[in-house]
């Protein structure tokens, strides 16, 4: 979070954040699926693959399912769970974000209505009286949960998780790591 605040007050050009939906954590252009597929021998089109027929790669160690789709665009492996962060919106709008993007992909035509209401809902709420926004936050993640698929929990993405980055480069004969949280 600190970091979108930091970026927003740096940025020289607006700035857009996701704050519902599924996230692409990889895409390649290539249509990875297709070309396996290929090589077995096996002719399969997984173009166009929907909802219902779904693709998954399933992570045995963390038992989560990553929902994986090709198009004309290449192969997208998607995240576990979905975000939402209509009961997180106050720091965003103080900060000055300038827009917030809801994610629809592979959900339907209703739940992507009634989740856009309630975040118009909130947003509108939050901008005139924060305090009404308070009261009424966790009654709009109860509603988000009823509607959600039963496959796909919320969570705040990676909003709030510590991250790190270990970076390791050689200089000469020895090795350099740098941490980073």
């Amino acid at each position: 979070m600190d970091s979108v605040i930091d970026i927003k007050e740096n940025a020289e050009v607006e700035i857009e954040i996701q704050v519902h939906g599924m996230t692409c954590m990889f895409q390649s252009k290539r249509t990875l699926i297709g070309n396996y597929f290929e090589y077995q021998g096996k002719q399969m089109d997984v173009v166009g693959r929907n909802m219902e027929e779904g693709l998954f790669l399933h992570d045995q160690e963390r038992q989560n399912k990553y929902p994986i789709f090709e198009d004309a665009n290449g192969t997208h492996i998607m995240s576990p769970n979905d975000v939402c962060m209509i009961d997180e919106l106050e720091e965003f709008v103080d900060a000055g974000i300038d827009s917030f993007k809801i994610d629809g992909i592979l959900k339907s035509l209703s739940y992507m209505t009634e989740v856009t209401s309630l975040y118009r809902k909130a947003i509108d709420l939050l901008t005139t009286d924060k305090d009404a926004y308070e009261d009424q936050k966790e009654d709009w993640v109860k509603r988000i949960e009823e509607i959600q698929p039963v496959n796909r929990s919320i969570d705040t993405g990676f909003f709030f998780k510590k991250r790190f980055i270990k970076i390791r480069g050689g200089r000469g004969n020895g090795i350099i790591e740098r941490w980073y949280f």
